[in-house]
């Protein structure tokens, strides 16, 4: 029996008055990058060296700030979880690129970034995956959705003549991959967004979707209805 969630949404002004995890309450946080600079600087050796490592490979700034300051937060929530420091948190990867939390695999977790912002989505037990993308034009997005997009969704969209809902299904369908954790690995015509009903049913699992929107940018957030317990597979240490 699946029981609907609570919603629960931070920014970075709240991690340390933020409640702790809980059963059946998806954490959803808002990192404005930019107003993270001084944890960037100040917080970053809280990283593992591998994280600072993969971190500091970019040539840009901004780009570093995107990986590093989500990875820094995650270290922050998850010693509140575990109550532990936050240098003792380990975040690794398994071998298709999905972050999970060594010693806590009951915390499932997905990050991701676009422009100014990033977002960090966690629940217990329940696979999740989140996804946010800046809007922009993009003049070809009826020929990327008929291409990518299975057949309902693109004649919606071209019914529609909307971009908007093209991002809208966009991130539906990237924070679906990675609540699978196969990024995409799987193609994105394999199965349908429910929009009006915000749900996506694959092999007799019901994900529930909660989109979102801030600014100029589009959050889609997925996850497991039906609480399953799963082992990860095989890590690499990054």
């Amino acid at each position: 029996m699946s029981v609907s969630p609570e919603y629960r949404y931070y920014t970075e002004k709240d991690i340390a008055t933020a409640e702790g995890l809980k059963e059946n309450a998806v954490q959803i946080w808002i990192l404005n990058l930019y107003a993270c600079e001084k944890t960037f600087l100040s917080e970053v050796f809280l990283l593992s060296p591998c994280e600072r490592a993969y971190a500091f490979r970019f040539a840009h700034r901004i780009d570093t700030v995107r990986s590093a300051v989500p990875r820094i937060f995650l270290h922050k929530i998850i010693a509140r979880y575990l109550d532990i420091s936050a240098q003792e948190v380990i975040i690794a990867k398994t071998e298709k690129g999905q972050p999970y939390v060594v010693n806590a695999p009951e915390v499932r977790i997905s990050i991701s970034h676009s422009g100014a912002y990033a977002v960090i989505a966690l629940v217990l037990h329940r696979r999740i995956g989140i996804d946010i993308e800046q809007e922009k034009s993009i003049p070809e997005y009826l020929h990327i959705a008929k291409q990518y997009f299975c057949a309902e969704e693109y004649q919606a969209i071209l019914y529609a003549q909307s971009q908007n809902l093209f991002f809208r299904y966009w991130t539906a369908k990237e924070a679906f991959l990675k609540a699978q954790g196969i990024g995409l690995y799987r193609s994105l015509d394999s199965f349908y967004v429910n929009l009006s009903q915000q749900v996506i049913e694959d092999d007799s699992v019901q994900w529930q979707l909660q989109p979102l929107q801030l600014e100029q940018y589009y959050i889609s957030c997925i996850f497991e209805k039906m609480t399953l317990r799963r082992e990860y597979e095989t890590v690499s240490n990054i």
